[in-house]
């Protein structure tokens, strides 16, 4: 959710903020810039600390609530990613006595109530942000994305239309128009917008999924795969992309690559229960009757272990399964399908039904002619039903299952608190889940404050279940976050004593060992997790444990190791920054200034706001002689962060070697007033400046 949030907030704070500097409050006004720059920083008690002063000299000096409204929003943003609900909602509840009708605010308390599911008030609030500033892109777009929550998709439609007359280059407008013309059923229109959302934005993964799975439902099989494989290329461990290029495959009867991609589908998601089944019916047709029985009763088993559910799966995308012979032919009965709308939350794209199948139905059963094989699965008409094309890969699932499985979606996209909202009700519905009880530990101890918590509900998974790996792996990772690393380390060699191969396990340990300073024995922790490579965590992936090795690398001046490391974690995943700064920091250290520039353009290009990467690009630019480039960078991450003194140092000495001294002078004793001592020591040094 932070996504929905984060850049507006801040341009907007820090926009206002720089209005209020012009009046005559010099100390409120440090105290705000510094308050944003924390922020900026994700520095949030810093944040807190220098908002609450501003909050304290405007209400000492002001008599008009302007400067006050302005920290008392700021200070709430902060209190948000800080995961303080309540106080964020005292101090705009503050703000909006002060000021009823500033519209910051109410968009605020918008996304607090959004995030903690309480969609009603966040549209309220979000009604109440457009009626003020009726101009507000954003808050069109938010009042969408609630109103597909809330199966309003006429109403989502209109709000959404307001937004593209406003910015029709918004990518998030189109996917929520897309969310809507789906929950109306109309699926071409939706394949129109969900193309207008990845021209803008290439990297959104769960809207070519989504398009594969449409185009596999219209029979345009080219169209499905192409999009299929980009959801893959931008996620290569994406479980339900795999699978349903598999149904793919299987309806053009190219039963190889089909038995491939349910393999990698079962590789990702072990308890595929339907993956199995469909590779079971790949492999008759490949004449593997003996992989076919073993799958089919794979899928039998997890199909029993999610609820106790006789395989039957309902599915339009493989509606009617017949052999050859017509032995035997198994059909769905639609009649036992009902669908009841509900929703779920994928990045900004929300639409789901509940599937309810009869439990009486015949398991199907393998039959082979060795002369023959499976004749084309076709899609029949639905005459009774329409199934959301976003359920094309669910299998059956007891509620309290279905509850822990958006928790675990939501831990994924780091919304720790809407995941303890799903696993909390996954423990009521079944007392007994120790997956629950360890999902809802680790939610807890990846907010980074409720360590307690964390502790009390993986202990009672470790009670339900103490032959359960992952709760002890958890609850190691707890104690690490909470510098106990003689407890973590005896939890995390249990969890490894448990499930040897287990990579997550292997990557906290390294961490562990990292931290304590045994940097040798911690990067044989991160290589064996490499090697296993499987059973990762949803956040403690590959990738990350190549960032992490890579540092310790960087610690023992191993570069070119490091440099290795960090390549393939962007190749594995793109979009992690930290991958391309730590080929740019390397680059530097080799003085491969143009290999640096490089890393420096595209990370900028993801994160424009990072002041830091202007800085550093400016120091690229500052060693390969291009000055001017270089200052104009200095200046950029000044405009970012106007209390970065380096920046005014590099662009003294950039002014410096082209021979403006009076400039270099100028800008070392901006960088002195802001703290520096170098600059004060270079004046002396350099210019024999006495400041």
């Amino acid at each position: 959710m932070k996504n929905m949030k984060k850049p507006l907030l801040f341009i907007g704070c820090m926009f206002l903020s720089i209005l209020a500097f012009s009046q005559d409050s010099g100390d409120y006004n440090f105290n705000m810039a510094k308050g944003e720059v924390a922020y900026y920083n994700e520095e949030f008690d810093k944040a807190l600390d220098y908002f609450s002063k501003a909050i304290s000299i405007w209400d000492s000096v002001k008599d008009d609530p302007d400067g006050l409204v302005l920290a008392y929003n700021a200070r709430a943003n902060t209190y948000i990613d800080l995961g303080e609900y309540d106080s964020a909602l005292l101090d705009l509840g503050k703000s909006i006595e002060l000021n009823p009708d500033h519209y910051e605010a109410y968009y605020i308390r918008g996304f607090i109530s959004l995030d903690l599911g309480k969609y009603e008030d966040a549209l309220a609030d979000y009604r109440k942000t457009v009626e003020l500033k009726k101009d507000y892109t954003n808050a069109y777009i938010n009042m969408s994305y609630i109103l597909n929550l809330l199966n309003k998709y006429d109403e989502s439609i209109e709000a959404v239309k307001y937004a593209l007359e406003l910015d029709d280059s918004s990518s998030r407008a189109y996917k929520n128009y897309a969310n809507a013309l789906i929950g109306k059923k109309a699926y071409d229109d939706a394949v129109k917008m969900l193309q207008q959302a990845v021209n803008l934005d290439e990297e959104y993964e769960e809207g070519f999924f989504l398009l594969g799975k449409l185009y596999l439902r219209k029979k345009e099989y080219y169209l499905a795969v192409e999009n299929l494989d980009k959801a893959i290329e931008l996620n290569d461990e994406r479980e339900d992309a795999y699978y349903v290029r598999g149904i793919v495959y299987f309806q053009q009867e190219n039963y190889k690559k089909a038995v491939e991609d349910f393999t990698k589908a079962i590789e990702f998601g072990p308890e595929n229960a339907q993956a199995y089944y469909y590779r079971s019916q790949a492999y008759l047709a490949l004449g593997k009757e003996a992989e076919s029985n073993d799958d089919m009763e794979k899928a039998k088993a997890l199909s029993e272990e999610m609820g106790g559910y006789t395989l039957d799966f309902h599915d339009p995308v493989l509606a009617e399964v017949t052999n050859a012979n017509n032995v035997r032919t198994e059909k769905t009965n639609e009649t036992d399908v009902t669908v009841d709308a509900g929703s779920d939350e994928t990045n900004e794209l929300i639409v789901d039904n509940v599937v309810v199948v009869n439990t009486n139905t015949t398991e199907p059963k393998n039959t082979f002619d060795e002369n023959k094989i499976i004749e084309p699965v076709t899609i029949k008409p639905e005459p009774l039903m329409e199934l959301d094309p976003a359920l094309l890969y669910d299998s059956p699932e007891t509620e309290a299952e279905k509850m822990y499985r958006l928790g675990i979606e939501n831990l994924g996209k780091h919304l720790f608190l809407a995941a303890i909202s799903n696993f909390s009700l996954s423990v009521v519905l079944d007392p007994a889940s120790a997956k629950a009880y360890n999902g809802l530990g680790l939610s807890f101890c990846l907010t980074g404050s409720n360590y307690g918590d964390a502790f009390n509900n993986l202990n009672k998974a470790i009670k339900i279940d103490p032959q359960f790996p992952y709760s002890y792996c958890n609850i190691a990772l707890t104690y690490y976050k909470t510098k106990d690393y003689k407890n973590a380390v005896y939890h995390i060699k249990k969890a490894i004593e448990l499930k040897n191969e287990y990579s997550k396990a292997y990557f906290i340990y390294g961490m562990i060992l990292d931290e304590m300073g045994k940097k040798e024995i911690a990067l044989t922790k991160y290589t064996k997790a490499l090697k296993i490579n499987k059973n990762w965590g949803v956040l403690y992936t590959k990738p990350e444990v190549l960032i992490a090795r890579a540092n310790l690398f960087i610690s023992q001046e191993k570069y070119d190791l490091a440099l290795s490391d960090f390549k393939m974690a962007v190749k594995l995943k793109p979009n992690m920054l930290e991958g391309y700064t730590g080929k740019a920091f390397i680059y530097m250290k080799q003085k491969k200034y143009e290999s640096a520039l490089k890393e420096y353009d595209y990370i900028i290009s993801k994160d424009p706001k990072n002041y830091l990467v202007y800085y550093h690009r400016g120091l690229a630019y500052s060693m390969l002689k291009k000055y001017k480039e270089g200052i104009k960078d200095f200046n950029k991450s000044i405009s970012i962060n106007k209390d970065f003194a380096n920046a005014y140092i590099g662009k003294a000495f950039a002014y410096k070697n082209m021979g403006i001294v009076k400039f270099a002078i100028r800008d070392l004793m901006i960088a002195s007033d802001k703290g520096s001592k170098e600059a004060k020591k270079y004046l002396k040094t350099i210019f024999d400046v006495d400041y």
